[in-house]
């Protein structure tokens, strides 16, 4: 066990002991990868979000390699540290991560209530456009979903709301046409009109760094749960 300690503190990636798995250092930059996002486009205010993450893991990384460092603890004792510190600093850093990513929540909602309170129909009785927008449904739903989709692009061009509210606003348990689609189609939409793009990046931007959040929440609990079993079998 001695060994596979010092193994650890010349900077080996992971160590076996007790039929579990140490990590020297996480592999944070995995929140990085861009298949957690659905876009590439990334605003300059949510890369600095992500660097402030990165920094947490950072800090962490700097106080862990001090306790490494330290000649005044045995092997054990350093492994003991280590533990100990990991528990409270990851413990911290989950809490400040939910934190924001609740944050994140609800900005993301509060941004899609303006977004639907700005785009809806002006100067139409909402009943009166509600049915409207059913016949408009009852016909589409006749056709298939490339023809919907072709339907839907060729309003756009004319400027048709009635069919392109139709086609938005059809409800979650009956669409006319695969909802991911549509929703990507009404974000191309509205990102098209100058008063309301910002907003929609703000809302992307809100969506992208719940990824973000997510990833490091996984990331932080599994390292968590490490530190907690490393400094159980410590205390044996």
């Amino acid at each position: 066990m001695i060994n596979k300690i010092k193994n650890l503190f010349k900077g080996e990636k992971t160590m076996q002991i007790n039929n579990f798995t140490i990590t020297s250092n996480a592999d944070w930059l995995q929140m990085a990868d861009r298949s957690e996002f659905n876009s590439q486009k990334v605003s300059t205010g949510l890369i600095n979000k992500f660097g402030e993450i990165t920094r947490l893991e950072s800090t962490l990384a700097d106080e862990e390699l001090k306790i490494k460092r330290n000649e005044d603890l045995s092997d054990s004792g350093k492994l003991r540290q280590l533990a100990e510190f990991g528990e409270q600093a990851l413990s911290a850093q989950l809490k400040k991560i939910e934190s924001d990513w609740q944050a994140a929540e609800r900005k993301e909602q509060s941004l899609e209530k303006d977004l639907d309170a700005l785009d809806r129909l002006d100067g139409n009785d909402p009943q009166v456009s509600e049915l409207q927008a059913r016949e408009v449904r009852d016909m589409l739903r006749k056709l298939d979903q490339g023809a919907v989709l072709k339907k839907y692009e060729e309003a756009m061009q004319r400027g048709d709301m009635q069919l392109i509210k139709a086609v938005e606003n059809a409800p979650k348990a009956f669409p006319v046409a695969d909802p991911d689609v549509v929703a990507q189609l009404r974000k191309k939409r509205l990102s098209q009109d100058k008063n309301l793009a910002p907003m929609v990046q703000q809302l992307e931007d809100m969506q992208q760094l719940q990824k973000v959040y997510n990833a490091a929440h996984r990331s932080l609990a599994k390292r968590l749960e490490e530190a907690k079993k490393v400094k159980a079998a410590s205390d044996r």
